[in-house]
């Protein structure tokens, strides 16, 4: 019987609470890497205390002009496509805390996308802010993926030649000049068209869990291009989808790759 009264209080708990948390429209600050987090009395006159069932707060990390964009209590419409569709929270009621990664690399350029989610304490978002930020704008870890992936998927030259298709199990001979190699988890791999210079791209997207539960479901999913030849061979793909190069730690995750 006790136990189910906790259960009861706990499902009510997360369900139903709402938290004071820092929002507003057009609530949001820029900061470069060399300045901190600025207090609540310091916040632009359009950020104010709203209820919420869970506080947010979103950043988008430019790490080749070391800026980070902050929006509090709201997320762009194009953005939200980069992390899964589910809530995490409504599905993981026992879960607390959660930081949604979206790590973007292009050509020359990364830049990193966080939503923190939580419900323990009002305004608990803002105290996550504060206590991650050095981990956000460390720059070596960011440099140290993007060396990395250079390796993996970038080349000096434009063309590619021949690309692995997994139908066949081999690798083919591309067709035209402007091709790339085509990986993806819902359809085969192969040579494909594109006529974007910048073709050379991915997303990478996970959620973690900060308090105190791993989720529940974990799914990988991931669309990539690139132009070197064989770049989308078995090898590439499971060393993309083992998540070693960029945590040394085991974590549950959501992926998915994606051209830009």
């Amino acid at each position: 019987m006790i136990f189910l009264f906790l259960f009861i209080e706990i499902f009510f708990t997360s369900t139903f609470c709402s938290f004071r948390c820092t929002g507003g429209p057009n609530c949001h600050i820029t900061l470069n890497f060399n300045q901190i987090i600025p207090s609540h009395q310091e916040l632009p006159r359009t950020c104010s205390i709203i209820d919420a069932p869970s506080c947010n707060i979103y950043l988008k990390i430019d790490y080749n002009n070391k800026q980070v964009n902050i929006l509090f209590n709201e997320v762009p419409m194009d953005i939200k496509s980069l992390y899964s569709m589910m809530d995490p929270l409504a599905a993981n009621l026992n879960t607390s805390i959660i930081l949604r990664y979206a790590v973007k690399v292009r050509i020359r350029k990364i830049e990193l996308y966080v939503l923190i989610q939580c419900r323990t304490i009002d305004r608990c978002a803002d105290r996550q802010l504060r206590h991650f930020w050095p981990r956000f704008i460390s720059l070596n870890p960011r440099r140290n993926i993007n060396m990395t992936f250079y390796k993996l998927l970038f080349s000096n030259t434009s063309n590619v030649h021949s690309c692995f298709n997994d139908q066949t199990n081999q690798i083919e001979q591309c067709l035209h000049t402007n091709n790339i190699c085509w990986a993806s988890s819902n359809t085969h791999r192969s040579c494909a068209e594109y006529d974007n210079e910048e073709s050379n791209g991915f997303i990478y997207s996970y959620n973690k869990v900060d308090l105190p539960h791993r989720l529940t479901t974990e799914n990988v999913n991931y669309v990539l291009t690139c132009r070197v030849n064989n770049c989308n061979n078995n090898e590439t793909i499971n060393r993309v989808r083992s998540r070693r190069i960029f945590s040394r730690k085991k974590i549950s995750i959501k992926i998915l790759f994606i051209a830009q």
